[in-house]
């Protein structure tokens, strides 16, 4: 086993451990994971509405490069409430 397939199987099994354990509203579900000819594939669940990379572009015409010091506390936040509920 190469180790570039080694490393892609133990992040595979890592997320498995990590994403069984997260259950909150603003996370999305993980499903399952695998490695297939040296490719990692995630199966997640399917989130209705803009990308990421949508809200990044909106960002950037209005002449954002970054997100403002708010938008990241607010983040923050739900990130810090789904570790405690999770815990």
């Amino acid at each position: 086993m190469s180790f570039a397939l080694h490393l892609r199987l133990t992040i595979v099994l890592q997320v498995k451990i990590i994403a069984g354990k997260l259950r909150h509203p603003n996370v999305v579900r993980y499903y399952s994971s695998f490695a297939h000819n040296d490719c990692l594939y995630i199966i997640m669940e399917l989130i209705e509405g803009a990308s990421l990379q949508d809200h990044f572009n909106a960002l950037l015409e209005k002449g954002e490069t970054s997100l403002d010091e708010n938008r990241i506390w607010k983040i923050f936040v739900q990130v810090g409430d789904c570790v405690e509920q999770n815990s």
